[in-house]
């Protein structure tokens, strides 16, 4: 997983600090987001009422589904988070973007293509340079088993 800058990090304990959850659960909240090129989050945690989903927009569902003050909440926080991701330069892709996934959850991955090294919010990952830079970004990717 992508480790936080002194930034990331202080960004984070900004958000615990307002909206009253941990410091895990915001962080995974963060990468929910990040996931989900800033307009959507897929997560699952015991403090967001377990698995749910949230859409710029105003679509949340959420396990806990009639407790109205938490839903506001993920509500708030996810609509700051995407803005904090949209004003990172280089982080999100621009144009249309799907993600589909199956899984426990627990697992994270990184966006395909974003150039996650180059912003602030992040640390640099060196495995995320093994592409040439002179060469632009790749255009797929991929592997074999």
């Amino acid at each position: 997983m992508q480790q936080l800058t002194p930034e990331g990090q202080q960004i984070v304990n900004n958000l615990v600090q307002r909206y009253g959850f941990s410091q895990d659960a915001v962080t995974h909240m963060l990468f929910a987001v990040l996931n989900g090129n800033g307009s959507m989050a897929q997560f699952n945690h015991p403090e967001f009422g377990g698995s749910g989903q949230w859409m710029k927009g105003g679509m949340l569902m959420l396990g806990d589904m009639f407790n109205y003050s938490l839903k506001g909440s993920i509500d708030a926080l996810c609509s700051e988070l995407s803005q904090i991701l949209a004003d990172q330069p280089g982080l999100l892709r621009s144009g249309s973007f799907q993600s589909q996934s199956q899984g426990g959850g627990a697992q994270q991955s990184q966006v395909a293509g974003a150039p996650m090294g180059e912003s602030s919010l992040f640390v640099p990952d060196p495995a995320d340079h093994w592409w040439p830079r002179e060469l632009g970004q790749p255009s797929a990717t991929g592997s074999q088993k």
